[in-house]
Formats: structure tokens, sequence, C-alpha cells
């Protein structure tokens, strides 16, 4: 499990910079102690949006969660993350 989770701390600005294809400055903690819940803040020169992680499941071999935005544009989506 330690290896999915330096593998997610890692995860999250290459998402970001395959999104924007330059980098930017990114916070993010997890919210409960059952780490279940994780806030992502990104600093785009634009400002600032925060990305919440719901139903965080960290397994032994992969990732999952539900992800929305309520800033600027709102959506919902989910994941299911697999290291190679």
């Amino acid at each position: 499990m330690r290896k999915l989770i330096n593998i997610l701390i890692m995860l999250i600005p290459v998402i970001i910079y395959s999104q924007t294809k330059a980098q930017q400055s990114v916070t993010w903690n997890f919210t409960n102690s059952e780490k279940s819940k994780l806030t992502c803040i990104i600093n785009y020169p634009s400002g600032l949006v925060t990305i919440y992680w719901e139903n965080v499941t960290i397994a032994d071999s992969y990732i999952s969660y539900s992800q929305y935005v309520t800033s600027g544009s709102t959506y919902l989506s989910s994941c299911r993350f697999v290291p190679n």
C-alpha cells in the first residue's frame, strides 16, 4: 500500500501537467483519518482551483476515487488507477 501512496504523490502533478502542459504549484492532503477523502489545491496563473477526492480506496494493486470540482467548470468523475 505504501508503494501506491507514493505513486499517488507523483500522480497528481503529472495529471495536472498533462492537462495544462505547464508546471503548476500543487498542494494536497488527506482530510480525514481514514484517508478516504483528499483535497488538492492547484495554483494556476488564473487563480486557485480546489479538487476534491472522495471514496478514496488505496488497495494493494490500485487506487480508486470519485473526484469533483465546484468552482469554474463543475464536474464529477471517477477513476481507478492501476500501475503497470
